[in-house]
């Protein structure tokens, strides 16, 4: 979720469930053919695929969608929005809590265009791509600095006693 967030990128669960949603939007407009006969039988036994449409139009708050059984490219394009969005709060969140990001005393911050934009900003300054993925591994905790492998020791090492082994300064 964090390389995710900080790239500015979705998950591809958003592109799966719009495409789905196509799929039925192409069911229900051919009610002559034997694809929507097969939907109706699935409908009568609420079989898995037709309740994970009815499940997520549910818990998005488009119950009326299912019950009319219509779908158009606006509410798709609403529900992409949504998901979207619901993504970018939990990540935003989940990332506020987060107090193991610090690395010599500044906490991890959200950094401008994260999730908003569809690049995050310094990615495009640095013109090195092995420089982008270094910063974007401290970025996101996925570096092998003590700092963060001394979470991970058993039991784990105190936040004080995780001394920098790659230079001499015996600093955290």
């Amino acid at each position: 979720m964090g390389v995710l967030g900080e790239l500015g990128r979705y998950p591809l669960q958003i592109e799966i469930i719009c495409k789905i949603l196509k799929f039925w939007q192409h069911i229900l407009a051919n009610e002559d053919s034997i694809l929507f006969q097969a939907y109706t039988v699935q409908m009568k036994y609420n079989l898995t695929w037709v309740s994970f449409i009815k499940e997520l139009l549910c818990f998005l708050g488009l119950t009326n969608t299912w019950e009319n059984q219509s779908v158009t490219d606006l509410i798709i394009n609403n529900i992409k929005s949504k998901l979207k969005s619901s993504f970018s709060k939990h990540w935003k969140e989940e990332l506020a809590k987060v107090q193991t990001g610090t690395i010599q005393g500044c906490k991890k911050q959200i950094l401008p265009g994260a999730i908003c934009d569809p690049y995050v900003t310094y990615l495009s300054i640095l013109k090195n791509p092995m420089h982008r993925k270094y910063l974007t591994q401290l970025k996101i905790s996925a570096h092998r600095l003590e700092i963060e492998k001394g979470r991970y020791n058993k039991p784990p090492t105190p936040r004080n006693q995780r001394i920098c082994t790659n230079c001499p300064h015996n600093e955290i």
